[in-house]
């Protein structure tokens, strides 16, 4: 591995090192990207594995069960508070 003074010996060095903001910052962005990347790559395999398709619902008795039961709780609902309220 050379070090920036070795480096330097060799040539322009100095002006490329002064160009890309050194050699650690050049090697962060190199590590970053390739996790960065490797991330990715990881969570599209994870994602891959399940195929999600949309299904239209299909028409079954249970939608006239809730219905059923929502339209019996309005109906309570309005006789308790007219059978409570005090005037009538």
């Amino acid at each position: 591995m050379l070090t920036t003074h070795d480096y330097e010996k060799q040539g322009n060095g100095g002006a490329q090192l002064r160009e890309t903001g050194g050699w650690g910052r050049q090697l962060w962005r190199i590590l970053r990207d390739s996790y960065v990347e490797r991330v990715l790559t990881a969570e599209k395999e994870k994602m891959r594995c399940c195929q999600i398709e949309y299904n239209l619902p299909k028409r079954s008795s249970q939608a006239f069960i809730y219905g059923g039961i929502l339209v019996a709780g309005f109906a309570v609902y309005f006789l308790v508070i007219f059978f409570s309220s005090p005037v009538r």
